[in-house]
This record gives C-alpha cells, sequence and structure tokens, in this order.
C-alpha cells in the first residue's frame, strides 16, 4: 500500500477504508501517516526509524571509510532513497503538522541527503547513473 492510500489522505479514496491504520510499531496506536520499510508508522515513530538508521548509516560510512576507503552500501543506500521520498511525502501533504514535527522532518530529510551526496561523490558508477 502506497503512502496516498492511507485513509483520509489527498489522492486516497476515503470510502475504500471503513477505518484508520494503526502505526505498525508494537503496542502503538497512534494512526499511521505512512508506509515506510514495508511498515504503517505514526510521525513519532517514522522520526525514531529514520533518526536511528540515519545514525547507523552515519557511523557504518565513517567506519568504513577508515577500513576500506569506501562508502554506504547498497542497503543504506536504498534506506536514504526511502527515506528522503517518504519525508518529503509527508512534509508536503501534511500542511498542519506544528513547525517543531516539520522542523524534525526537515532536519531527516538534511541529513538524508547528506549521507547520499557522500556517497554519491565516493562512487562514481553511482554519480553517472544519477545523471550528475
Amino acid at each position: 500500500m502506497d503512502f496516498s492510500e492511507l485513509p483520509g489522505r489527498p489522492g486516497g479514496s476515503p470510502g475504500a477504508h471503513a477505518q484508520s491504520v494503526s502505526c505498525g510499531h508494537s503496542e502503538c496506536s497512534e494512526r499511521a501517516i505512512v508506509s515506510f520499510d514495508s511498515q504503517f508508522l505514526c510521525l513519532d515513530h517514522l522520526v525514531a526509524r529514520c533518526y536511528s538508521q540515519l545514525e547507523e548509516c552515519d557511523q557504518r560510512d565513517v567506519l568504513e571509510q577508515v577500513q576500506t576507503g569506501t562508502g554506504i552500501g547498497g542497503h543504506a543506500a536504498q534506506f536514504l532513497d526511502e527515506c528522503r521520498t517518504k519525508v518529503a511525502v509527508v512534509l508536503v501533504t501534511r500542511p498542519e503538522l506544528p513547525n517543531l514535527e516539520r522542523a524534525r522532518l526537515l532536519d531527516i530529510l538534511l541529513w538524508a541527503s547528506e549521507l547520499d551526496e557522500k556517497q554519491r561523490w565516493r562512487w562514481p558508477n553511482r554519480r553517472t547513473a544519477a545523471g550528475m
């Protein structure tokens, strides 16, 4: 299911869903706002997961640079792409979010973009494939 298919979202059909989709995180009853990594997440769990994985990508990147001279691996690159895409969708489709929440999402978007940019410059074939 795509984000636009969540109940009550622009582009989603409200009649297609009788009830809201709950966050897939254990013991969370909040309404999901996005499908991320094949799991529906509320805003707080989306933010927590993104920050956790961005930290892991950043640490792994530093470790790989020191040990091998290479950058972020393929799984991390997929995460960065999904992270940027899903966070941007939430920012665009949820104008009612408070400024603090929007700032957290913008911080995630910036950090994911910075890590992706580091990877692009380390891997010339990816930079070429991306049309740069």
